[in-house]
């Protein structure tokens, strides 16, 4: 188990940083492999970090499809 938390350690860490920088080719990639591997996930603070971000890159959706005015 070990081995997939720190896998998906650095995936949240890849999430993080795409995020940070806005980049849709990190963000929707990092996202599918998380989901992919999240029931192999042994830690309840990897949980809520990904939520967290989740969160996040749904504001970035939101912000980016809101008109210009």
């Amino acid at each position: 188990m070990k081995q997939y938390d720190r896998g998906l350690s650095y995936i949240l860490d890849s999430l993080e940083y795409s995020i940070r920088t806005k980049s849709d080719n990190g963000m929707l990639p990092c996202m599918g492999i998380f989901e992919q591997f999240r029931q192999y996930s042994s830690s309840e603070e990897t949980q809520k970090l990904y939520n967290e971000f989740i969160r996040d890159v749904q504001k970035l959706s939101v912000y980016a499809w809101s008109p210009q005015v």
